[in-house]
């Protein structure tokens, strides 16, 4: 992966936003049902998105993720500790990835969804000898399907209320086959490198909004569980995740957001017999899965309407506080998100 090009996309991306005029009303101003419609206080977690009646939604989110430093359990080690063990250890990886989300609500307590991803992963490697090499691996990932179903909601004075489920079926298109050429020969690329889990999988959850006039906020939680094996004979473990988010209008025209995400990752079952676990400690399952937090902040804006749209933007950047890795494995560095979303 470069960079420089990363940057460059980014950059066009903002300039291609920035040039739309930004809303003329201001965000204080509006009631509750208008709130609602515009959806400008959701946070920019989709999981918690309900619309009105025959609303649509389209976003587009560009991210890159950076990792780097390899950790045991929750303590930084170094690469010459990685290769008492193993024959090469990775050093650092990034990914870009483009989500797709259209929504769409057939009545106000039901929201639909289905969201796309496209990614391009990028893993830097060191060998004991002392060679380096880099593999890659891009491509869409796997397709999820979804519904919120609000199923409670009080009004007081002040604010809005409502408490939803939602419930999310993975469709395993991402490939679980990628190879790249390695000092060992061109090989099977190890579980992180590979686009998608290769299994069915399930995500029920709860959550709770409140909105305000000015501000809004929300928890909600789920666990992620897989059907089966997939083809390799392995499946991922249960997820359990938890978001807290608040978000409160700055200006006439823009809010700021803050978001608190706690992740249970379990260990990978089974084995992919392509795979030698003693070469590198991301081909070895007992170094998959972990425990994190992290802590987003972000700003959104509302931009120029167009016919009988409404679109937002928002930038946020992602950085753990806590992580507790299986085994050995690379630690989060950082996340950054760019979002455009359109509501008709």
């Amino acid at each position: 992966m470069n960079l420089i090009n990363l940057s460059k996309s980014l950059k066009l991306l903002l300039l291609s936003l920035f040039s739309s005029c930004c809303w003329s009303g201001n965000l204080t101003d509006l009631n509750l049902v208008e709130l609602g419609e515009l959806d400008v206080f959701t946070a920019s977690i989709f999981r918690a998105h309900i619309h009105n009646k025959n609303q649509w939604m389209f976003s587009y989110n560009y991210s890159v993720m950076h990792m780097e430093q390899m950790a045991q359990g929750k303590d930084k080690i170094t690469s010459e500790q990685v290769l008492e063990n193993y024959m090469a250890t990775p050093t650092e990886m990034d990914m870009t990835m483009q989500m797709f989300h259209l929504m769409y609500a057939p009545s106000n307590n039901l929201t639909t969804m289905i969201a796309l991803h496209y990614m391009n992963k990028e893993m830097r490697h060191q060998t004991r000898m002392g060679g380096e090499f880099t593999t890659r691996s891009s491509g869409l990932g796997d397709i999820k399907l979804g519904i919120n179903y609000k199923f409670y909601e009080y009004d007081y004075d002040v604010n809005s209320n409502y408490w939803y489920s939602l419930f999310n079926f993975t469709l395993p298109v991402g490939s679980i086959d990628k190879k790249a050429q390695t000092p060992g020969g061109f090989t099977t690329l190890p579980y992180p490198m590979q686009l998608g889990s290769g299994s069915y999988q399930t995500e029920i959850g709860l959550g709770f909004t409140s909105t305000f006039t000015d501000r809004a906020w929300g928890i909600v939680s789920s666990i992620q569980t897989t059907l089966t094996h997939n083809d390799a004979d392995y499946h991922h473990g249960n997820l359990i995740q938890v978001d807290l988010w608040y978000k409160q209008a700055l200006s006439d025209t823009f809010s700021f957001n803050i978001l608190t995400q706690y992740y249970d990752q379990d260990r990978i079952y089974g084995e992919d017999a392509r795979l030698n676990n003693m070469i590198v400690p991301t081909a070895d399952v007992n170094n998959q899965g972990f425990r994190r937090v992290d802590l987003t902040l972000g700003v959104g804006w509302l931009l120029g309407e167009l016919s009988a749209t409404q679109q937002s933007m928002s930038i946020d950047y992602k950085k753990p506080i806590w992580q507790d890795v299986n085994g050995i494995q690379l630690r989060l560095n950082w996340n950054v998100s760019v979002n455009w979303q359109v509501n008709f």
